[in-house]
């Protein structure tokens, strides 16, 4: 499916070489007014190049937005029910282009409580079926499941979803979707199932910048008992991935990163993969893997103290064909 716009200019991405094989991105924040409306949750626009700029947040997911020639691209809607108002208020002090798509990389709640905001403003939302279908079968489901996970860990959560309301996308596709022409065009691609089953990316040829959603969130040990994603599927869209020659990487989560943090994380999965089967060929129980093994290569990497041992875990699910529905928590 394609949606086109008039073509109107190049376009400059931001970025410089230092020391030598050293890919290094520059950032300009964006300076903005005192935010309209109040979350928990606020963030501010970074440019990465004239047409393409990040919302980081503190402490939840991020979103991006993409300006083409008549209108802007929302990349994912945000935490909160607010947090999409929060977003475009403050991306008025960067252009007056109405926004006109919001893209849902996945289904996970953090990046699309705001969805029904959005919807109110006649903004389309657009996703991957299987996104589609998950948002469809859980609904409310979703919030109960963000709580029951990391409601300990984050008490504001109750509150700040008590009114949330679960929606889904209006328009749907399976492996692509584009909005424009030529270098200039928008693609949204899909390449299988990645953390989860509906992960979409969204490709911008002319930077060759891409948002990863949470398919591809940096150096970090990730919770995805979450998800109880195939590793493998995983690992092979990552793969995919890198083929596109992408210069940066825009993740729903934490900083920007570039193709080397892609090959490291692809690496991580296979040395976990590798390190378990050893343990199950040996017939050692779950319990003594998670006491003994352990990858000292990615030991700095956040998240490795608290999670590596539920990425044993869920590895020795999928090894061992014990693999539950990835919405499916016990």
């Amino acid at each position: 499916m394609q949606i086109g716009h008039r073509r109107k200019t190049d376009y400059l991405l931001h970025l410089c070489w230092s020391l030598p094989m050293l890919f290094v991105l520059v950032l300009t924040p964006t300076l903005l007014a005192a935010p309209q409306t109040s979350v928990h949750y606020p963030g501010q626009w970074v440019k990465i190049s004239d047409r393409v700029y990040y919302f980081q947040r503190v402490a939840t997911s991020n979103s991006g937005a993409i300006l083409l020639d008549d209108y802007a691209i929302i990349v994912d809607a945000g935490q909160e029910p607010l947090s999409g108002q929060d977003a475009v208020e403050k991306l008025r002090q960067v252009t007056d282009k109405p926004v006109k798509y919001l893209v849902l990389t996945h289904y996970h709640d953090d990046h699309l409580m705001s969805v029904p905001w959005f919807k109110e403003q006649g903004i389309v939302v657009v996703a991957q079926e299987e996104t589609a279908r998950i948002i469809r079968e859980m609904g409310h489901k979703l919030i109960d499941q963000r709580i029951k996970l990391f409601g300990q860990r984050r008490p504001e959560l109750k509150d700040i979803l008590k009114d949330a309301v679960i929606e889904g996308p209006d328009v749907v596709f399976r492996e692509k979707f584009t909005f424009g022409w030529g270098e200039d065009r928008v693609e949204l691609l899909y390449f299988g199932p990645a953390r989860t089953p509906g992960d979409l990316f969204v490709w911008l040829p002319r930077e060759k910048a891409l948002f990863t959603g949470d398919a591809i969130n940096g150096k970090s040990i990730q919770p995805i008992h979450y998800d109880y994603p195939n590793t493998a599927q995983w690992q092979s869209a990552l793969e995919t991935v890198l083929e596109l020659g992408a210069d940066v990487y825009l993740p729903g989560h934490r900083d920007p990163f570039q193709s080397d943090t892609v090959r490291d994380i692809i690496a991580y999965y296979r040395d976990l993969r590798t390190g378990v089967q050893h343990y199950i060929d040996r017939d050692v129980p779950l319990v003594q893997i998670q006491k003994e093994f352990e990858l000292n290569n990615y030991r700095d990497w956040q998240g490795y103290e608290q999670l590596f041992e539920v990425h044993i875990m869920v590895m020795y699910r999928e090894l061992t064909g014990l693999t539950q529905k990835f919405y499916d928590i016990k």
